[in-house]
C-alpha cells in the first residue's frame, strides 16, 4: 500500500520500470505509425524493427547520465566509437529515429504532457500528409503510369486518354512522351492513385482504347 500512496520516485527499482515499459510501448506505437504511414516502410526498410531496442538504450543511457556524470561521460564517448554500415537512405526514417530520441527523452524527465502532444501532432501531421499527399511536399510523387499504343490511335484518342488520366489520378502530370517506328509511349506521374481509380482507369481505358498497354510502377507509398 505504501507504493501506491508515496512518490514512485521513492522506490528506484519499480520507477526505472516504468519509465522503460513506457518507453517501449511509445517505441513499439512509432513504429506501428513508421509501418502505417512512412513511405520507407513501403518500400522494404525494417528501421522500424529497432525502434524499442533504440528507445530503451536511449532512456537507460540518459537516465544513468542523471544519476552519474562520469558514468554518462563514459557511455556518451563509448557511443561515439559506433558505426553505422548501413546508410539511411530516406529523410523519413530519419525523422522517425529523431522522435523516438525525443520520446525517449521525455520519458527520462517525466514530461508525459510534453509526450502526448508530441504523438498527437505527428498521428494528425501523418493522417493529413497520407490523406491529401503533397501537403507538406508539393514535388512528391508516389508513381508513374506508362502508355503504350499505336501512333494511329494516339492521334484520335489523345484527348480522350488525357480526360481520364486527369480524372483518375491525383496531381497526375505528363512526364515524358516517346514516338518511335508507328507506337507512341507515353508517361504521366501522379501523387496518389487509389485502387478504385486504378480499376476505373484501367476498364475504361481497356473499353474505349482497347489497344493500349498500361503499366504501372510505384516508387513512393501511395494509400487511397
Amino acid at each position: 500500500m505504501e507504493m501506491l500512496t508515496d512518490s514512485p520516485r521513492a522506490w528506484p527499482l519499480f520507477w526505472l520500470l516504468v519509465q522503460l515499459l513506457t518507453s517501449l510501448v511509445v517505441s513499439l506505437l512509432l513504429a506501428l505509425l513508421f509501418r502505417k504511414f512512412s513511405a520507407a516502410a513501403a518500400s522494404g526498410s525494417d528501421t522500424h524493427r529497432s525502434f524499442w531496442l533504440l528507445a530503451l538504450s536511449i532512456t537507460v543511457i540518459f537516465l544513468t547520465v542523471r544519476t552519474s556524470i562520469v558514468t554518462g561521460l563514459t557511455l556518451i564517448g563509448a557511443l561515439t566509437l559506433v558505426r553505422f554500415r548501413n546508410p539511411i537512405k530516406e529523410p523519413e526514417e530519419i525523422g522517425f529515429i529523431l522522435l523516438v530520441i525525443a520520446s525517449a527523452l521525455t520519458i527520462t524527465v517525466w514530461r508525459l504532457d510534453i509526450l502526448g502532444a508530441i504523438l498527437i501532432i505527428t498521428s494528425i501531421l501523418l493522417t493529413i500528409q497520407t490523406l491529401r499527399p503533397g501537403t507538406f511536399t508539393s514535388a512528391t510523387t508516389s508513381g508513374l503510369i506508362v502508355l503504350t499504343m499505336p501512333s494511329s490511335q494516339y492521334s484520335k484518342d489523345e484527348r480522350l486518354v488525357s480526360r481520364l488520366i486527369h480524372e483518375k489520378l491525383h496531381r497526375g502530370a505528363l512526364e515524358g512522351f516517346t514516338e518511335n517506328d508507328g507506337e507512341v509511349i507515353v508517361s504521366y506521374n501522379f501523387a496518389a492513385l487509389p485502387e478504385a481509380s486504378f480499376e476505373a482507369l484501367r476498364k475504361e481505358l481497356r473499353d474505349q482504347t482497347p489497344h493500349v498497354k498500361l503499366n504501372l510502377i510505384y516508387h513512393r507509398a501511395s494509400r487511397p
